[in-house]
């Protein structure tokens, strides 16, 4: 979709066009020819904005949003800024003069310049930080502690005290923060095996870190700015041909890991290792994940939730590069880690470790207290129990499953191999019990009812069903058997029902297909009874009930009018 100042009204959702009238466009700077970058305030919210245009036509663009749309409101502010607030400059045809700051500085005498610009940058201290960084010369490194103090100057610079940042101030102190430590970052880049340069930039990373949780601000610029470098680290150490060289420059991460003082896994360590991970090859994966289970052996030790993190780490790589077999004996289930303990036993089923796939799966289920969470693993259990031929078993997790989930064919298979004693009559009036809650909202356990009733030949309690939890579907298709055993009492308990709420919202939704039904129900009461009795009973209930007849009456209302 190519969008123009011309075309975008046309081009964009009226959605997102009402959703830009709300946002504000601030410092709005033209970088270079149809560049241009802005501020754009949403509420409470700022975010960056860069538009690149080429004949008024746009190239590219990004926003520190989260949106999905690909073109999203903030966006569409400032081109709507652009399109309506720039106008073209008027084109000069005198000669251009010189810019006035430019022949100031010309004129200016040396000495009298210089204590001007002291005095200008000991009132400003973040232009007095840049200008240093930009022009003192340093023959030897900066230590750790040095970095620290550089990048907190900087931030103290532009907010002083403060714990709360503006969109503004944050792109001041990422300005400051890329000058002060673009020649640290390549020194790593260039010699990334440098122990010392590894503390540098250690020192850069876990800085900034701290900082963007210690401020509090709406820009996300913090977050791009860590990225950014954890994007260019593990690029570097990516491409390093030498495996020793790789291995070491990868471990000083794995060393620095954890924070230092209390427990916690330092994340962007975790990401920058796992871009490298999944830049690299098989052996390297490999020695990737032995660096992590060798960290793991350590760390379980010393803190429990770090080794759990580190776990479920560890079986998504091992899964990755082929390498469970090797690997499993290190991992065990963790509680109310779902998602990790299914991939757990997944695996070890496709390897044929039933056995210990169904410990896993039994130790989780008699553990939970929710049982909403058991269904993963009683169908994994099936699964297992088919597999292994264990019928015992099976018939024992379908009793016990059916006591919650109304299921006609389970039903019948477990009736089919359980004795039908005292206990099998306890165990059966539980679940038709269970399955009678459920039948107001659940159709399954309707319809569970209903066949139980007609497969035990029980016609006059499959009757006491046919209520206002019962759909017309479902009453269709005992319809002609109830019919010819109780006619009026059928007939009357089809009138009387108040309808089910599955009915009225199949009326609201597809109508036609609620008439389908009830005009095969109405053509099965017409082989019973005459339609002058029809007529009758309908009368009755109008009279009665008025407005609130159910949708039966009225289907067959209307097909008697027009006989």
């Amino acid at each position: 979709m190519e969008l123009t100042l011309k075309n975008y009204k046309t081009k964009l959702s009226a959605e997102l066009l009402k959703r830009s009238m709300r946002c504000q466009v601030r410092e709005c700077d033209e970088l270079s020819p149809g560049v241009f970058e802005s501020y754009v305030d949403e509420q409470d919210s700022s975010f960056d904005v860069k538009l690149n245009l080429v004949k008024n036509v746009v190239s590219t663009h990004s926003c520190e949003c989260e949106s999905n749309a690909t073109f999203c409101q903030h966006k569409i502010a400032l081109l709507n800024y652009i399109a309506t607030g720039i106008k073209p400059s008027a084109k000069i045809l005198a000669k251009k003069k010189i810019d006035p700051v430019r022949q100031a500085l010309e004129d200016a005498d040396h000495d009298k310049l210089k204590e001007w610009l002291f005095a200008t940058l000991k009132k400003n201290k973040d232009l007095s930080i840049a200008f240093t960084n930009e022009f003192l010369t340093r023959t030897d490194d900066y230590d750790p502690h040095e970095i620290v103090v550089l990048t907190m100057d900087a931030v103290k610079a532009v907010i002083n005290k403060r714990s709360r940042a503006e969109a503004t101030e944050v792109k001041k102190i990422v300005d400051l923060w890329s000058a002060i430590h673009r020649p640290i970052l390549d020194k790593f880049l260039a010699e990334p095996t440098n122990s010392a340069y590894f503390a540098q930039v250690h020192a850069v990373i876990d800085t900034c870190d701290n900082c963007k949780y210690r401020i509090s601000t709406n820009s996300k610029r913090f977050e791009k700015y860590i990225k950014d470098i954890k994007d260019e680290l593990s690029a570097a150490i990516s491409i390093i041909r030498e495996d020793e060289s790789w291995s070491k420059s990868l471990s000083y991460f794995f060393l620095e890991l954890f924070h230092e003082g209390y427990y916690g896994i330092r994340r962007e360590y975790i990401n920058l290792i796992v871009s490298v991970f999944n830049s690299s090859s098989t052996d390297r994966r490999k020695k990737i994940n032995e660096m992590f289970v060798e960290l793991y052996q350590n760390r379980s030790k010393e803190s429990k939730n770090d080794a759990i993190e580190i776990l479920k780490l560890v079986l998504d790589m091992v899964i990755a590069n082929n390498e469970f077999v090797e690997h499993k004996e290190m991992f065990v289930p963790i509680r109310h880690s779902i998602n990790y303990n299914l991939k757990l036993i997944d695996n070890l089923m496709k390897i044929g470790e039933l056995g210990k796939a169904e410990m896993f799966c039994t130790e989780q289920v008699n553990a939970n207290t929710n049982q909403e969470y058991d269904w993963a693993y009683t169908s994994r259990l099936k699964h297992i129990y088919t597999e292994t031929n264990n019928e015992k078993k099976l018939i024992h997790l379908i009793s016990d499953e059916l006591l919650r989930t109304p299921d006609f064919k389970n039903y019948q298979l477990v009736a089919a191999n359980l004795t039908q004693d005292g206990e099998f009559k306890k165990w059966r009036n539980k679940v038709l019990a269970n399955a009678r809650q459920l039948a107001s909202y659940h159709k399954e356990a309707m319809e569970f009812s209903l066949a139980l009733r007609n497969h035990e030949g029980d016609m006059k309690g499959l009757l006491g069903y046919i209520d206002s939890h019962a759909d017309y579907d479902s009453i269709l298709i005992y319809a002609k058997q109830l019919i010819d055993h109780f006619p009026e009492l059928f007939m009357k308990r089809l009138f009387e029902r108040p309808d089910c709420y599955r009915d009225s919202r199949l009326n609201s939704e597809e109508p036609e297909k609620l008439d389908r039904i009830l005009e095969k129900l109405y053509q099965i009461v017409l082989s019973k009874f005459e339609k002058e009795t029809l007529r009758l009973m309908v009368k009755h209930q109008e009279s009665v009930y008025r407005s609130w007849i159910n949708l039966f009456t009225t289907h067959a209302a209307k097909a008697l009018q027009s006989d």
